[in-house]
């Protein structure tokens, strides 16, 4: 219970310039963080805030449309 505390804090704390639901980060996460701290997806916050509609199996996948570039 205390390291969902610790990440729903740290995906939240510090962003106060941000409002709604944006107030929110990614924080791409390790094979470690998958399996204690993040799971279902959910370092993917700031695509849950955005598209809160998405299930969490697909939150990586619109994370990885979202930060693509055109070269």
């Amino acid at each position: 219970k205390v390291a969902l505390r610790l990440r729903a804090v740290s995906d939240h704390t510090g962003l106060q310039h941000n409002e709604g639901p944006f107030d929110t980060r990614t924080i791409v996460p390790t094979v470690f963080d998958r399996l204690f701290l993040a799971p279902h997806n959910s370092s993917y916050h700031f695509v849950h805030h955005t598209f809160a509609a998405i299930p969490c199996y697909n939150l990586k996948k619109i994370h990885n449309e979202l930060v693509k570039t055109e070269d």
